[in-house]
C-alpha cells in the first residue's frame, strides 16, 4: 500500500472524526446555541423598538409586548473563537494542498498513459 493511499485514508478518518465532534456538539441538551438575551423591567412596544406596522404584525400574531420580548431582544452572539478559526483555516488548506498534489500525481499519471512518458515527465 502506497503512502498517498494511507494518507488517503488519515484524511477520510480525520474528516469522519472531525464530523462526528462537531454532530455530538450540535446534540448537546444543554447548549445556548449562541444566543445574548437582553432583559427590559417593563416591556412595551416602543421599549422594544416596535414601529406601529411591526406593533400590528406582532398583535395579528396574538402577541403582547411581555409575550413578544423574549422573541424580539433575543440576539445570535456572532463572536468567532481565533483558535477554532484557526484550526479550521489550517484544515481547510491542508486538505486543499492535498487534494491538488494528488489530482498533479494522477494527472501526470493519465497523460502517461494516453501519451507516453516524456522524458520523465510523469514522475514529477
Amino acid at each position: 500500500m502506497s503512502l498517498w493511499i494511507l494518507a488517503e485514508y488519515a484524511a477520510w478518518a480525520v474528516s469522519a472524526a472531525i464530523l462526528l465532534w462537531m454532530l455530538a456538539d450540535m446534540l448537546r441538551v444543554d447548549r445556548d446555541y449562541g444566543t445574548v438575551t437582553r432583559e427590559l423591567a417593563d416591556p412595551t412596544w416602543q421599549g422594544l423598538g416596535q414601529t406601529p406596522q411591526m406593533q400590528q404584525a406582532w398583535e395579528t400574531l396574538g402577541m403582547t409586548p411581555e409575550t413578544a420580548a423574549p422573541a424580539i431582544l433575543t440576539r445570535f452572539d456572532y463572536s468567532i473563537d481565533p483558535t477554532t478559526f484557526g484550526l479550521t483555516a489550517f484544515l481547510l488548506v491542508a486538505y486543499f494542498g492535498f487534494v491538488i498534489r494528488i489530482s498533479g500525481r494522477e494527472y501526470r499519471q493519465v497523460i502517461a498513459e494516453r501519451f507516453g512518458e516524456d522524458e520523465g515527465e510523469a514522475r514529477r
